[in-house]
């Protein structure tokens, strides 16, 4: 097995492997963020790159009419319109940490005084949760669909790899069949020309007493010639 095909097989076991034992739940903890130790929504996204995921997320802080601004490694949304969650404007902050081979997205929300959390905020956590939860989702699959994109390129760039070995296989076996040919006519013709050499060398013996004898015919005419007088 080619090393490139065992990575491929092996990065497929990885995939099956954390598609399998993970799901993106939503959940509540504690941790540095916006300056402070403050409550926070974390859930997973099957992404490697940070950056790509605060970037999806600064376009949704801006759809939802956020002023965004980077501070650090955060991302800090101001004055973001979400009724779902307050009647009022609220401060999101965002930043993305390494979590094993998925990355984690780490939300803390200011709704103006308070931090949200499930014990003091229940409907508006559930609602903000599944909010964040349908974001992780969606970066997730567009994740997954520019890998797909990748692989189909490299897969139809294999199939094309296969074509062009079957049809020098095809080529290769063409010029086997027309030098065995070559070969075989080779072989007839130096057996023919091993014949007509013998044939020759018979035919110069045959001439050879041919012109003998018509030597002594003609020397029999000069004796006739000389004879006149």
């Amino acid at each position: 097995m080619s090393k490139k095909l065992l990575s491929l097989v092996f990065a497929i076991g990885m995939i099956a492997n954390v598609y399998g034992q993970k799901s993106l739940e939503v959940k509540e903890s504690s941790e540095s963020i916006g300056g402070a130790s403050n409550k926070v929504l974390t859930v997973q996204i099957f992404q490697g790159d940070d950056k790509h995921i605060l970037k999806d997320w600064k376009s949704l802080m801006k759809k939802n009419k956020g002023k965004t601004s980077y501070k650090k490694n955060e991302l800090f949304a101001d004055n973001v319109l979400m009724k779902s969650v307050s009647l009022n404007t609220i401060d999101v902050w965002a930043k993305v940490v390494a979590d094993g081979d998925a990355q984690k997205l780490i939300v803390a929300v200011d709704l103006g005084g308070a931090f949200l959390s499930s014990s003091a905020h229940p409907e508006q956590y559930m609602s903000f949760a599944a909010f964040l939860r349908e974001f992780a989702v969606k970066t997730s699959k567009n994740a997954v669909d520019e890998e797909i994109k990748d692989s189909e390129k490299d897969h139809a760039a294999l199939e094309s790899e296969q074509e062009k070995l079957v049809k020098e296989d095809e080529n290769l076996d063409k010029l086997i069949e027309k030098n065995e040919k070559a070969i075989e006519d080779a072989k007839a013709a130096i057996e023919q020309a091993k014949k007509d050499i013998e044939k020759n060398g018979k035919d110069q013996e045959k001439k050879k007493g041919e012109i003998k004898e018509h030597a002594i015919v003609l020397q029999a005419l000069f004796k006739k010639k000389d004879a006149i007088k």
